[in-house]
């Protein structure tokens, strides 16, 4: 009686042995997967920068944008074919069809990064709304940046659970053909990080973390000749 008792008490042991090792050798699976937010922010302000080579064929962001002059993917990121999903809005509301498109974006593909951007320009603007702009400059930029801000605002509501799990940022910004800020023709401007729009916190945000301290001057913040 007392070997088999013996017996039984090993063979427990040589069982629950087997099952620790199988757990130890299963992956362990990542709360996030594909490129980081932060990543695909250095993609498009460096792309913006350069027009260079960058990473071909894997989607990376979605991209909501005007129709401005000038404002084509290819000034947002390198190499934009299989790497942006794009949809474009003319007026400062989210269309149905835009959307829909950034539904799939965000709640289907997962993507990380959503870029939200409207162009300074004020003939284009004129066009779009029928109306005049102010003369100012600072008028000019306020108009714009509550546009920009008004989306971001939209996408934070309707994305806002993958927004605070980490797995969304929604970056609102302004490609300047104007020059309105001061930084050149063609710039993209990052004034709007989840809703944060003060320059210094743009700068430290976990999104801008890749950039260097030459280009968070240049790409982050509202300011007039930062």
């Amino acid at each position: 009686m007392r070997n088999k008792n013996i017996l039984t008490l090993a063979a427990l042991m040589l069982a629950l042995g087997a099952v620790a090792a199988t757990a130890a050798m299963r992956p362990v699976l990542k709360k996030r997967a594909g490129l980081p937010p932060f990543d695909v922010i250095k993609e498009i302000v460096r792309g913006n920068d350069s027009w260079g080579a960058g990473r071909d064929g894997k989607l990376l962001c979605a991209w909501l944008a005007d129709s401005g002059p000038g404002l084509v993917p290819e000034r947002i990121i390198a190499r934009p074919a299989g790497r942006v999903l794009a949809a474009r809005n003319l007026r400062g509301r989210l269309t149905p069809e835009a959307a829909r498109t950034m539904d799939l974006a965000v709640n289907v593909l997962h993507l990380p990064v959503l870029l939200i951007t409207r162009t300074a320009d004020s003939g284009y603007i004129r066009a779009i709304t029928g109306r005049p702009l102010p003369r100012q400059p600072e008028e000019k930029r306020k108009l714009i940046e509550a546009e920009v801000d008004r989306l971001v605002d939209t996408a934070l509501k309707r994305y806002r659970r993958r927004v605070k799990g980490g797995r969304l940022v929604v970056a609102g910004s302004v490609f300047d053909q104007e020059n309105w800020y001061g930084r050149g023709r063609g710039r993209l401007i990052i004034i709007n990080l989840n809703g944060e729009t003060d320059r210094a916190a743009l700068r430290k945000h976990p999104a801008s973390s890749l950039l260097d301290a030459d280009e968070r001057g240049i790409h982050l913040g509202r300011d007039l000749n930062p």
